[in-house]
């Protein structure tokens, strides 16, 4: 599933970049357009201080949906902090549990002891196993 994702996400890929054309280029297109209706001046005081700022519209617009994109994504990630530091543990103690696995297989390997369930008869593959109203229409037969 996840070769499945990371084949279908490769930015290299062709379909991926028409996509990212197809979306990104109208919108450039249209940012531009603001950009071009909206070149007057407008000044921005910042009232109890003493300063203020004077600039082009779409200069003020922009800046503030991309102050707006920053600040969104640092509140989303740091409010991820905590799923984050989750995984974390829980991947050193998937690590923890693997390398128990395989020191008690390395065990069970030099002791050749028998593993508790398991019969040293083959275990049936569902391949080879016959569906259950055969099973039992085969033992009817037989009595």
């Amino acid at each position: 599933m996840i070769e499945e994702f990371d084949r279908l996400t490769n930015r290299e890929s062709p379909k991926v970049k028409a996509l990212f054309w197809l979306l990104y280029l109208p919108l450039l297109v249209v940012v531009a357009a603001f950009a071009a209706a909206n070149r007057h001046d407008m000044e921005i005081n910042l009232d109890p201080l003493p300063f203020g700022l004077t600039a082009p519209v779409f200069a003020i617009v922009l800046s503030s949906i991309l102050l707006g994109l920053i600040v969104g994504g640092l509140s989303a990630w740091f409010s991820g902090r905590q799923s984050r530091r989750n995984a974390r543990k829980l991947r050193r103690h998937n690590a923890l549990l693997e390398t128990e696995i395989a020191a008690l297989r390395e065990k069970v390997d030099a002791q050749q002891l028998p593993v508790p369930g398991v019969q040293d008869s083959v275990i049936p593959t569902p391949a080879t196993q016959q569906p259950r109203s055969l099973a039992t229409s085969s033992h009817e037969l037989a009595s």
